[in-house]
């Protein structure tokens, strides 16, 4: 800058210059992520993301140096950014596809709960933000509560099977509906189709309403809501951003006669993807809930000291090694021919998973939505011993959990395996 000016200077131009310094930040990741980092106004202020909850870290400071150069904290993340690349590629193609609202997905290791892939569709360029607008700005897959749909009947089912009340070894026969007494009315569950006998694995491949509503009404209410409460459905998650939404089920003390069995398969609880893929930690061999982490680690600029290391957290140890084999032995039957997440099936690799499709609740009516859903897929892999847990969520794509989320979990299984993260299983 200075030869420039004393250049201006020699030829009396000094008057026509105004100089100021600008502050600001280059994210060459572009819309990759672009939700959990944020972004810094011109003055360096972090506005949004992690740029404006770590902004004490991040904003420079000065130190005494020859050059006077000026340090923030170095921040690093659990993100893996092949995965995240692989992560925004498949919610780029079912929007390409399906025009939804909104689009959640979230892959998480399922060993230590470290967040390797967030992302949220509609998204923005950070390095434009002023051309962006809150809808695309909003990290929805964090901040976002849904009701979850069928994919809860996973939890619903654990729930029912810690409480041991429930006749798990009788059969259920599916009719197409599952109708019981409530005081003088008569509550009538219905299901896709008649599902026919169906034990608990067969409940999550066919993902059969009635079975899990019978079951659920067969367990003590504070027990079945005890384990959702031990899994987080009524906690936010700190994971680092400032958006932190905490999961909402209604106290059983306030619980109607069909309460119970509504909230097995999904309705009447509000969560965020976070949730339910956090949750999902605890379907591992060891049952084990763990706290899911987002910032790995942040180094002191001024003396090269770690300040903050992310270590593995069991929040709680929620399930015998029986139970939670039981339920990866039924989402893995899900990828079968006769189960609804057969669109997932990735040859020679075993997976699991537990398609969803809930109808959108509309306030201004107060009623449910004929067509607009949330579609989504949760899945483990590999199923036996999961090392990943990837959820899509499809907000307003009208449309079916099996077709609209399910395929991409079986795109990003296999992405995963290109990448040398996963090994075939046969």
């Amino acid at each position: 800058v200075e030869p420039l000016l004393a250049a201006l200077a020699k030829y009396n131009l000094l008057d026509s210059v105004n100089v100021e310094k600008r502050i600001g930040r280059t994210y060459p990741s572009l819309f990759h992520a672009a939700q959990i980092l944020g972004f810094t106004n011109a003055e360096g202020e972090g506005i949004e993301g992690l740029e404006y909850a770590l902004e004490k870290q991040l904003n420079p400071y000065p130190r005494v140096g020859e050059e006077q150069i000026t340090y923030g904290s170095d921040v690093y993340l659990t993100l893996d950014m092949d995965i995240q690349y692989a992560l925004d590629v498949q919610l780029q193609e079912i929007a390409n596809l399906y025009d939804p609202n909104i689009i959640m997905g979230i892959i998480m290791d399922a060993k230590t709960g470290d967040i390797l892939a967030l992302g949220s569709y509609p998204w923005y360029d950070p390095n434009a933000f002023s051309r962006s607008n809150p809808r695309q700005r909003t990290n929805n897959t964090i901040s976002t509560l849904l009701e979850p749909g069928s994919v809860f009947k996973l939890f619903s089912l654990a729930s029912v099977l810690k409480a041991g009340e429930a006749k798990l070894d009788e059969s259920f026969e599916c009719t197409g509906s599952y109708s019981f007494q409530a005081g003088n009315s008569t509550v009538t569950i219905n299901c896709s189709t008649a599902h026919g006998t169906v034990d608990p694995q067969m409940m999550i491949a066919k993902s059969c309403n009635g079975a899990i509503a019978h079951w659920a009404r067969q367990t003590d209410e504070e027990a079945f809501y005890q384990t959702l409460v031990d899994l987080g459905f009524t906690r936010s998650w700190d994971i680092g951003l400032p958006s932190r939404p905490r999961a909402q089920i209604a106290d059983p003390s306030t619980w109607s006669a069909r309460s119970e069995a509504t909230i097995a398969f999904g309705q009447e609880l509000l969560a965020t993807s976070l949730h339910l893929a956090t949750a999902a930690t605890a379907l591992g061999i060891d049952g084990d809930l763990l706290q899911p982490h987002l910032i790995l680690r942040i180094i002191d600029a001024s003396t090269g000291t770690i300040v903050k290391q992310r270590e593995k957290e069991v929040v709680a140890h929620l399930f015998d090694r029986a139970d939670t084999a039981l339920i990866r032995k039924g989402m893995h039957k899900a990828t079968s021919d006769e189960g609804t997440g057969y669109k997932a099936r990735v040859n020679d690799f075993e997976i699991g998973i537990k398609t969803g499709t809930a109808q959108l609740f509309n306030p201004e009516k107060n009623s449910y939505s004929d067509g607009s859903t949330l579609a989504s897929s949760l899945a483990l892999a590999p199923i036996e011993d999961p090392a990943y847990i990837i959820y899509i969520g499809v907000e307003g794509g009208r449309g079916w959990g099996a077709d609209l989320a399910a395929p991409g979990i079986g795109n990003l299984v296999q992405a995963l395996i290109s990448q040398g993260k996963l090994r075939k299983t046969r």
